[in-house]
């Protein structure tokens, strides 16, 4: 197993959140160079180019949450004018992800818990590569909608085994029923090329 292989599968399985920090404090300054150019990862682009036409001409405020080294601020700002704020739990992604100069804001949060950020105050929450296996759980959903404002959209990726492990398809029926998104895309869509893993690929608006 190759180094770059072997780190990814460290990300995937780590014991606890101590352990996973450790991993991507090892991997962070190559970590875009073994992702996407080393395993063909597309998450990121997938996110942008879904959610970037719904998004306000100029002026929108959109939270990348598990924004890593800034992967998805990159391809959203080649795509549109807007403010993005970055959220990840790791400093040092978060040090790469400043490095990029596409973040109006950086902040070190666990989405695995309650958002310390006001209801209403994006326009977007884009998540890509975060919902996955070990790392942020189903539950994070009902944060991103609570800071959308109506009008406004959620678009995220699930890895397919996360899919099924965390029982995603409950929380998005949670939210459907009482009436707090409606669903504008959902299909199953590439994730990682090199090893032909797949994801969903999510887009809703916030009723």
């Amino acid at each position: 197993m190759t180094k770059r292989l072997e780190i990814h599968e460290r990300v995937l399985h780590a014991p606890d959140r101590d352990a996973l920090m450790e991993v991507y404090a090892e991997w962070a300054d190559r970590y875009d160079v073994d992702l996407v150019d080393g395993e063909g990862y597309v998450g990121h682009r997938e996110v942008a180019q879904l959610l970037a036409p719904k998004l306000p001409a100029a002026g929108a405020r959109v939270l990348d949450a598990g924004c890593g080294t800034g992967l998805v601020g990159i391809e959203l700002a080649g795509r549109c004018e807007a403010t993005i704020v970055g959220a990840d739990y790791s400093p040092a992604m978060l040090a790469r992800a400043k490095a990029t100069g596409v973040y109006d804001q950086l902040l070190r949060l666990d989405l695995n818990e309650p958002l310390p950020l006001p209801d209403d105050s994006f326009d977007a929450v884009v998540c890509a590569g975060t919902l996955t296996v070990g790392h942020v759980g189903p539950g994070a959903l009902v944060e991103f909608v609570r800071v959308v404002e109506p009008g406004g959209h959620v678009c995220f990726t699930v890895r397919e085994e996360a899919w099924q492990q965390d029982d995603y398809q409950t929380v998005i029926d949670g939210l459907d029923a009482d009436g707090r998104w409606t669903v504008e895309a959902l299909r199953e869509a590439d994730y990682i090329r090199e090893e032909g893993s797949r994801c969903h690929l999510c887009l809703y608006r916030i009723s």
